[in-house]
């Protein structure tokens, strides 16, 4: 039998130019969990100020990037799913629609997190990263 040496699997990623594991499955803990570094603010000069894992607020260049400063930022798995679908039918025509949601869940915006990145010169950004 197949025996549990870890407590936690870091597995996905948020993508260039971060790469750092987004999703931490964790024996006992929720499916679908993502976590990351909060940023919180930004400085003056547009470099991201982060909170560490006391909650300090620290600035970019004094911010240690371990899995210690990460905070538990959201959960993917949405808390309701919802669907209607109907048919009908006019003479010979018989037409049918379906609608399909899902309620409160959060996103992790891989696309903002690129093109808002203040950190990386090389590549055109959202205005809303300035």
């Amino acid at each position: 039998m197949y025996e549990n040496t870890v407590e936690f699997w870091k597995i996905g990623n948020s993508g260039e130019p971060i790469w750092d594991p987004t999703h931490l499955l964790e024996v006992d803990g929720r499916i679908g969990n993502f976590w990351g570094y909060k940023v919180v603010d930004v400085t003056e000069d547009g470099q991201w100020i982060y909170l560490d894992s006391l909650n300090n607020r620290v600035e970019y260049n004094d911010f240690a990037r371990i899995d210690d400063n990460k905070h538990m930022l959201g959960n993917g798995i949405p808390k309701y799913f919802v669907g209607w679908n109907n048919t009908f039918r006019y003479k010979k025509c018989r037409p049918e629609y379906s609608h399909e949601g899902s309620i409160q869940f959060q996103i992790l915006n891989r696309q903002r997190m690129y093109y808002e990145n203040t950190s990386i010169e090389y590549y055109n950004r959202l205005s809303s990263g300035l």
